[in-house]
């Protein structure tokens, strides 16, 4: 029972490490296409990808020791979803600076 558990329990933390590099994955496309579509100039882009990667730096810090704790986990958490909504706050921005 035992051994089911921690299989459980590690498969998981598997899952939420994809589901964070695949969040990350998410937030370069998003900058990216802003960039290309002129939602977001060089500076913003630069500054949001500054912060995304402070994020993944973090997290890898936060795994060094082995286990994420629950803090460490919802800190990174509360952190990536303001850049979430930071990336799209100024991607519509910069649209409605140009389309008044």
């Amino acid at each position: 029972m035992k051994k089911i558990i921690f299989t459980v329990a590690i498969a998981m933390m598997g899952i939420a490490s994809q589901a964070q590099e695949s969040k990350a994955a998410q937030q370069e496309k998003s900058i990216e296409e802003g960039v290309q579509n002129g939602q977001l100039n060089e500076k913003q882009a630069t500054k949001l990808e500054k912060r995304k990667d402070n994020i993944a730096q973090d997290e890898a810090k936060a795994k060094e020791d082995g286990k994420v704790t629950k803090l460490e986990a919802a800190e990174l958490n509360v952190r990536d979803k303001k850049l979430d909504k930071d990336i799209k706050r100024k991607k519509k921005n910069r649209v409605n600076e140009t389309n008044p």
